[in-house]
């Protein structure tokens, strides 16, 4: 299906807002199987929370793989969410 294949709790929903990794240390494969750190706009990253919300999940988990280099590749730029 277009929304993927859930193998967790229904009450569980994952909100993925990066992917890949800049670090290339010789301890991590990430960055040689997902690439570069690539952020989401956090207006998608909203609309895609506010959708999870809407479906009822009780719980929202934030993924990436690297926290402290989230918006490090769209230079923190600001985007509008709603107006």
């Amino acid at each position: 299906p277009v929304q993927g294949v859930k193998l967790t709790p229904r009450r569980y929903a994952y909100l993925k807002i990066s992917e890949g990794c800049n670090h290339r240390g010789r301890f991590c494969t990430i960055p040689s199987i997902q690439g570069d750190l690539v952020s989401r706009p956090i207006s998608a990253v909203m609309d895609e929370a506010e959708g999870l919300v809407r479906a009822r999940s009780e719980e929202r988990l934030v993924v990436l793989q690297d926290t402290s280099a989230n918006g490090v590749d769209l230079k923190y730029q600001t985007d509008l969410w709603q107006g």
